[in-house]
């Protein structure tokens, strides 16, 4: 498939996103046009650039509402998810400054092979055609974004490892190691934790000083 380019032929969308009470005149419920009104400024983000039909489709040159929305796609990530790694390939397999693994690959594989996923591009960067933070612009998502949502799944699965559906798991939780590669040798003969103590169970933690020297 091929993304439309397409920022100069959005100007109908613009003429109602942008602004309130063009949205609230021609919402069917005028108190809920604030859910899409569009920063402006979004139009100078990567995303933006490429115009709205570009990744929502519709006639932007359409003068007339419902012809403007017909073939709409609200959220692409869900919907074409294949739009997405059109220009998104060789995604980061972990952040680099905390040594978290990132699932890109398991969710490109599924893309790329149509198969059914329950994670979707939206699940963790947001709506991040429009800037996944609106207050700092950020696109990438903190370890807390995971954690998050593994706690609301509620899953036995989520803390500790082994065991399927109807099988019990292990009792033990599950280890830093499977989210994060070591940056250092030291876990041969200590755990984690020993270091990176914390009262809560997986919390952002820096060690204030090592007992040992990093490999």
């Amino acid at each position: 498939p091929a993304v439309a380019y397409g920022r100069d032929i959005s100007g109908g969308c613009h003429d109602c996103h942008f602004s309130l009470p063009a949205l609230e005149a021609s919402a069917a419920d005028p108190n809920a046009a604030e859910e899409y009104l569009i920063d402006p400024e979004s139009v100078w983000t990567n995303h933006g650039s490429l115009g709205c039909v570009a990744c929502h489709g519709g006639d932007g040159e359409a003068e007339d509402k419902e012809a403007g929305h017909a073939g709409l796609i609200l959220d692409i990530t869900e919907e074409q998810p294949e739009q997405c790694v059109i220009c998104h390939h060789d995604l980061p397999k972990k952040f680099a400054e905390n040594e978290l693994l990132i699932p890109h690959e398991l969710v490109e594989y599924k893309i790329s092979h149509g198969e059914e996923g329950t994670l979707f591009c939206s699940d963790c960067h947001g709506r991040v055609g429009h800037g996944f933070d609106p207050v700092s612009g950020e696109v990438a998502c903190s370890m807390m974004v995971c954690v998050d949502c593994h706690t609301e799944l509620g899953s036995c699965q989520s803390c500790h490892q082994g065991g399927e559906p109807g099988v019990e798991p292990g009792v033990e939780m599950t280890g830093c190691d499977v989210c994060h590669e070591g940056p250092h040798d030291v876990a041969a003969y200590l755990t984690c934790s020993c270091c990176h103590t914390s009262m809560e169970t997986w919390s952002e933690i820096d060690p204030s000083s090592h007992p040992v020297e990093l490999a």
